[in-house]
């Protein structure tokens, strides 16, 4: 599977776009949107946004190629109703706070307890 840095770089391509147009896109320089395309570094939420508004990709698919899991709407009705209410509640900052704390949290291997 292509990574995300390709999916966004094929979109782009496809629709006859520079570096320098998504760069001014994403209220950055065209060196950051090489580095996006190289996986060299991850777009933040706001960037993301931006990509799927100026691109024609996926958040979805963007999100998986990125090793996030989205939540569907089947596997949110798994869940406590409070959990669900306080996910609803967070800020965007404080969302992005929980993402890095479960990608570290899975990265060290960490699990359900057992």
């Amino acid at each position: 599977m292509k990574g995300y840095g390709q999916y966004i770089k094929d979109a782009r391509e496809r629709e006859g776009r520079t570096q320098e147009w998504l760069g001014k896109k994403l209220d950055r320089s065209d060196s950051t949107v090489d580095r996006i395309e190289a996986e060299q570094s991850e777009p933040s939420i706001e960037q993301i946004n931006t990509l799927v508004a100026s691109l024609p990709i996926s958040a979805e698919v963007l999100l998986e190629k990125m090793g996030l899991t989205v939540l569907t709407p089947q596997d949110a009705a798994k869940l406590p109703r409070s959990l669900v209410q306080g996910l609803l509640d967070l800020t965007e900052f404080q969302l992005g706070i929980v993402q890095m704390q479960v990608q570290g949290f899975l990265q060290s291997g960490g699990g359900p307890p057992k």
